[in-house]
């Protein structure tokens, strides 16, 4: 719009995603610096390419996380489903790279996503020299702390509540458990995203519709 970003920012439902890479730690000792960079590289590409498919914004790279949101700074409908579409893209994209000639002999990597979905802050943050366009708010955090909680669950991915009710007529969810998250007292449904409704007919086990 030719117009100077400006300090401050507007409350916006979003769909937001957190992902993280189990063990990088582990891989980055035993790498170069330069064939770290490289292998980064090649799964933030293939990642992102997922994310940008489905209309996400890429927020920021910490490290080897990704921060993803929907619905700003463009509007989407039924962004909880896009969400869980770049989800399973991004699993879909990182196995494709793995199985690839390109990234032997690197093992393949095992990644968590944390999908919540909230009414936030979107906008401009920082100092007047230097301004980040990003997500600030409560529902931050949860979608971060969900990620993190796939561990102790031994889980791929972990959707909240809002998620679930806002794709579950596409995607099939399994109830894990009822957890007051890190930082908050009330507690919350957390659901692992099990595929499509179609994928999820192909599979045995219970579903939580």
């Amino acid at each position: 719009s030719n117009r100077e970003p400006i300090l401050g920012g507007d409350l916006i439902n979003i769909s937001l995603m957190f992902t993280d890479i189990k063990d990088f730690t582990v891989l980055s000792e035993r790498l170069t610096p330069d064939a770290l960079a490289q292998a980064l590289g090649r799964y933030l590409e293939v990642v992102t390419a997922a994310i940008r498919a489905t209309g996400g914004t890429v927020d920021k790279f910490i490290g080897d996380a990704v921060m993803t949101f929907w619905n700003a700074p463009a509007h989407h409908e039924g962004h909880a489903k896009l969400a869980c579409r770049a989800a399973l893209g991004c699993m879909r994209a990182a196995q494709q790279l793995y199985a690839s000639p390109g990234w032997k002999p690197l093992p393949p990597l095992f990644t968590r996503y944390g999908l919540h979905k909230a009414t936030v802050m979107v906008g401009h943050f920082g100092s007047p020299e230097r301004l980040s366009y990003t997500a600030l708010g409560d529902g931050v955090n949860v979608a971060a702390r969900l990620e993190s909680l796939c561990k102790q669950y031994d889980v791929a991915s972990l959707a909240s509540e809002a998620i679930v009710a806002g794709a579950r007529d596409e995607f099939a969810f399994r109830l894990i458990d009822r957890v007051a998250v890190k930082g908050r007292h009330e507690a919350i449904r957390v659901y692992e995203l099990l595929g499509t409704l179609e994928e999820a007919r192909a599979k045995q086990g219970v579903v939580d519709r």
